[in-house]
């Protein structure tokens, strides 16, 4: 009951507060807290390094290493949350008549941030989200332009040893780390079991919590979660839940489309990017993935473009 009253707190909370807020007024709050939270985790890196780095058991030993897990907790949710700072920074740009040393200061404790946390999800979701972004509301020339770099880069990558280039994006140096999404693959496949055995109403709220836990000789580690928004939305609530869930996205992503505003596509791609590999809701108390998701549900949808420097008007 707790869990779920944090999840319906935080929804209810921004799509109370877009009922007074502009897009602009929520963006700035977002941006400030985050960059709060990645300024904080990173004094704690240096100042503690036992509690802002993340831990790892090696070889049977739980084990420091050099990741930023902050006051987060893991160094995917410290990621997150720099990850999604940059995200509104970027469109932020346009609220302002020029950019002052403060923004850069902003960019610069973020990208920290997102660096020294090695989330590589969160990098992904934070560049392709921008790229895509940008490609749906190019113009025709610009879209052209992007479809024969995009080809060139294709095949660039494909006169290339795939392995080789997968272990230096993996962190052991081994290919394998990536295709099996660091072990995502085991847990998809024990939650995929799950969800047969109860399809249409699931097992509950945060359900995962015991149930993954308990399949544990089936995935070869420990896990809490679906570890994909899609799959975590199934196992508790059941494909009608998962039904009505793609329908709300589906619905926010034709509006944003409609309105070919860049920032709400980008935020709804960086939601649906990360939903991939993290699980966004229903697997317990609210967290930063579920904050991008009421941000998601929150955007004004209403008006094809907010006037330019509306603060300075």
């Amino acid at each position: 009951l707790a869990s779920a009253f944090s999840l319906v707190a935080v929804l209810f909370m921004l799509l109370m507060a877009s009922k007074v807020l502009s897009s602009q007024e929520l963006l700035q709050q977002i941006i400030r807290g985050c960059t709060l939270v990645i300024a904080a985790s990173l004094i704690v890196y240096f100042v503690n390094p036992e509690f802002g780095r993340m831990k790892e058991w090696v070889s049977g030993v739980l084990t420091t290493t050099n990741r930023l897990s902050g006051i987060t907790g893991t160094a995917n949710a410290c990621g997150y949350i720099a990850a999604m700072a940059l995200l509104g920074l970027y469109y932020y740009r346009r609220y302002l008549p020029r950019l002052t040393a403060s923004y850069w200061l902003f960019i610069a404790i973020n990208l920290a941030g997102l660096v020294m946390s090695g989330s590589r999800t969160a990098m992904a979701a934070l560049i392709l989200s921008l790229l895509i972004a940008s490609i749906i509301t190019a113009t025709p020339a610009r879209m052209a332009g992007f479809f024969l770099c995009n080809c060139l880069a294709l095949l660039t990558i494909a006169s290339i040893d795939h392995e080789w280039i997968l272990a230096i994006l993996s962190r052991s140096g081994d290919a394998n780390e990536i295709l099996s999404g660091t072990g995502r693959t085991a847990i998809w496949t024990a939650v995929a079991d799950l969800i047969s055995q109860r399809p249409l109403f699931g097992w509950g709220y945060a359900a995962s919590n015991t149930l993954i836990p308990a399949a544990t000789a089936d995935v070869g580690f420990t896990a809490n979660h679906a570890h994909n928004a899609f799959l975590q939305v199934a196992l508790s609530i059941g494909y009608i839940g998962l039904s009505i869930f793609i329908a709300m996205l589906l619905v926010k992503i034709y509006f944003s489309f409609k309105s070919r505003e860049q920032l709400n596509i980008a935020f709804i791609f960086f939601l649906l990017i990360d939903g991939l590999t993290e699980p966004i809701a229903f697997q317990g108390p609210a967290t930063t993935t579920t904050l991008v998701l009421a941000t998601v549900l929150a955007l004004n949808y209403r008006h094809k473009h907010e006037s330019r420097y509306p603060t300075y008007q």
